[in-house]
């Protein structure tokens, strides 16, 4: 049945004269991580700095459990079950890794639903961030790129995670043997995961000439990439809270000035540090070890040294 919906979804694109796929290609943008990464960023260093950890614990965490389900169930995308399926083409460059559960589904709902939680907002705003997690999770259906149950599966289990951060992050906050107890538990979670996606068996199918259908070792890549990103935010927010502890305060034109520069380092830490970096895992790992060192850390320290002056 998954399929089939697939199949009408890509029939109604045909059909429509593809009316409608610029604008889910554009909203699909909004579960990627650049564009989350700027949003949540913003929020951090300029607005309301528990909002933004609170994001980047529930985010990083959602990456860990991502990674993990979709090392344990192996789905293969739907157009290597069913080569009827032709997804857009635009997006087979961010369809990575297995398809169960999706990627940017996490991304949506760990950043738009922790957001939401923010009895700061308004209702409307509320309501948008909600839709915007619905139109991701349609995007990726309407590109063919994933099934239902893949973002379906990809959001509930991150809201699961919003609702329980939500809870947990006052207490780690306001209490520092259950801050340390976090940062333990969390980093030993994310380094049994590098372990379990470097251990355990994976399924090897070929096709009539013999070739690999899928290589597991690229599809372990953005587990991999998952326990980097939860590693910086459970180190880097430690270390924030108790020895840097930066301030988002100041004019509306500092707060613009910071975020500017910031986002620069940021572009130049992506396009310039981390090609550097060696493939594989340990590659990975510091992929988005640096790039979240760098949002949750290096930047507060800057902004700290720069409210010294």
């Amino acid at each position: 049945m998954d399929i089939e919906y697939l199949l009408f979804l890509q029939n109604l694109r045909e059909l429509t004269g593809n009316v409608l796929t610029p604008f889910m290609s554009f909203i699909t943008t909004y579960g990627e991580e650049l564009y989350t990464m700027m949003i949540v960023a913003a929020v951090y260093w300029c607005a309301d700095k528990s909002q933004g950890i609170f994001t980047l614990m529930t985010w990083g965490a959602g990456r860990v459990l991502n990674g993990f389900l979709k090392l344990t169930a192996c789905v293969y995308r739907p157009w290597i079950r069913d080569a009827r399926v032709q997804p857009v083409p635009s997006a087979f460059n961010t369809a990575t890794g297995y398809s169960f559960p999706s990627g940017h589904s996490t991304n949506a709902a760990a950043v738009y639903g922790s957001l939401a939680m923010n009895k700061k907002i308004s209702r409307l705003i509320r309501v948008l961030l909600i839709v915007m997690i619905a139109l991701v999770l349609l995007s990726r259906n309407y590109l063919g790129v994933h099934t239902p149950q893949d973002v379906l599966v990809g959001c509930g289990s991150t809201l699961i995670l919003v609702a329980l951060f939500h809870k947990l992050m006052p207490l780690i906050e306001n209490d520092e043997k259950i801050d340390m107890l976090v940062l333990i538990i969390g980093c030993a979670i994310c380094v049994l995961v590098v372990f379990y996606a470097m251990l355990k068996p994976y399924p090897h199918d070929y096709d009539a000439a013999g070739q690999l259908i899928v290589d597991p070792a690229k599809m372990a890549i953005d587990t991999y990439k998952g326990c980097g990103f939860g590693l910086a935010v459970l180190i880097g927010s430690y270390i924030e809270r108790h020895y840097v502890r930066f301030s988002v305060e100041g004019t509306w034109q500092q707060r613009v000035g910071r975020y500017f520069l910031g986002m620069l380092g940021y572009f130049v830490v992506l396009y310039v540090l981390l090609p550097m970096l060696p493939a594989g895992v340990i590659g990975a790992i510091l992929d988005r070890f640096i790039r979240l060192i760098y949002i949750v850390l290096i930047v507060p320290v800057f902004i700290k040294l720069s409210q010294k002056q």
